[in-house]
């Protein structure tokens, strides 16, 4: 008997914290962003359209997918081949590469979904430049650094202290054409070589 009363308790006990979870998770708002789209005439009529292209795209695009991962998958194989043969001291020949270009895709592009939900565009954050840098280090440090007026008076300095490094001129031609890859001027900020929108 006093089993019973016990597994009873028990019983009710879990019932009851069942129930107090049911109502907390009630309790709690939905996410709206889940939420399913109202399915209007137009919604209906963009989804028919959507499903066409969909199914016209993948009709194209995944022979496509086909052909490109056999391609690939060859680069590999033949990668992977010559660098047996070279650990095994034997000669590289023409047929160790493969010697066509990847395919190209030509078809249409993947369609968007009307139904899915739109995500805003995230802010770009800010990429300090060349002014900002010379604000801190006079902020902070209080260095001002002395700065060349022109390309040729830039690459003098560079070759001074080269030099003074200890490196030869080879080396110096060297270091200073892998440091700024023959694109802009001595005072070009790395990442934005190139003229362009925003940078």
């Amino acid at each position: 008997m006093g089993r019973l009363l016990n597994s009873g308790r028990h019983g009710v006990l879990c019932a009851a914290l069942l129930a107090c979870w049911a109502g907390t998770l009630a309790a709690q708002p939905v996410d709206q962003g889940t939420k399913p789209p109202v399915m209007t005439p137009a919604l209906q009529t963009a989804m028919t359209e959507y499903r066409r292209r969909l199914a016209e795209y993948t009709r194209i695009h995944d022979p496509y997918v086909a052909e490109a991962t056999t391609y690939w998958n060859e680069i590999a194989q033949k990668r992977k081949a010559r660098v047996n043969r070279r650990r095994d001291g034997q000669d590289i020949v023409l047929g160790d590469y493969v010697l066509t270009q990847p395919p190209i895709y030509s078809g249409p592009p993947s369609p968007v979904d009307p139904s899915a939900p739109t995500v805003a565009p995230q802010p770009k954050s800010y990429v300090p430049v060349i002014a900002d840098f010379l604000q801190s280090a006079a902020g902070y440090f209080k260095f001002v650094p002395q700065q060349p007026q022109s390309e040729i008076e830039f690459k003098r300095a560079y070759a001074k202290v080269a030099a003074a490094a200890g490196l030869t001129r080879d080396q110096v031609v060297r270091i200073y054409g892998f440091e700024v890859g023959g694109n802009g001027t001595y005072d070009v900020q790395a990442g934005l070589e190139y003229p362009r929108p925003g940078a």
